[in-house]
């Protein structure tokens, strides 16, 4: 058996408990500062330090918000304008007016094109978003995306799940609540049932 020694420390890889470590350790070093020699000023200089820090995490998570907010409106304008550029489409190829020069110079023409899907590859991002990892991939002209996944890099892959709308949430439970554990993940584009393409990149994130 190997014992496992685990840190426990002031620099915590959680953002809240490091804030609260921060906080923590400004309140006490005003009580403790001057038995450890030190001068007003330095302990001043050094809550200062702190402090700038604190601001800038917060500024950050300032910017987090506001960036996603960004982008859902973004997407809700983007929605709203293609709905209303299809129905105007439609309203442009019923006028008479309209001819067919200038239906493909409004780029209202359908055109196609084919495409190796054994070229394809995935290009996978991950998070955590509410404890739990988020995966997002564009699907492309495929169907969707299988996700394969291995904990704590134990064993071989497994599939866990399709996603069929550019998104796919990994909700099961740690296997001990207690302890950090890691998830790799890569996926396999999918095309009526049939995996096509390239593996995609390997991502690891650590719950």
């Amino acid at each position: 058996m190997v014992l496992i020694k685990r840190r426990y420390d002031f620099i915590k890889g959680n953002v809240k408990e490091f804030r609260q470590a921060c906080l923590n350790y400004i309140a006490k070093i005003q009580i403790h500062g001057p038995t450890l020699g030190m001068t007003e000023e330095e302990i001043a200089a050094e809550i200062a330090r702190i402090n700038k820090l604190l601001a800038l995490m917060d500024a950050r998570d300032q910017l987090e918000v506001q960036l996603k907010a960004a982008v859902k409106e973004v997407h809700v304008e983007k929605d709203d304008f293609v709905t209303y550029m299809r129905d105007r489409r439609e309203t442009v190829r019923e006028n008479p007016a309209c001819t067919d020069a200038m239906w493909i110079d409004l780029g209202f023409n359908t055109t196609y094109t084919s495409e190796d899907s054994s070229n394809l590859v995935p290009v996978l991002s991950a998070g955590i978003e509410a404890d739990y990892p988020v995966l997002k991939c564009q699907k492309q002209s495929t169907d969707g995306w299988r996700v394969y996944s291995r904990t704590n890099g134990i064993g071989q892959f497994q599939l866990i799940g399709v996603s069929t709308i550019g998104k796919f949430i990994d909700a099961r439970p740690k296997t001990d609540p207690e302890k950090s554990e890691s998830r790799e993940y890569y996926l396999f584009f999918v095309m009526k049932d049939e995996v096509v393409g390239q593996k995609s990149n390997i991502v690891e994130l650590v719950l």
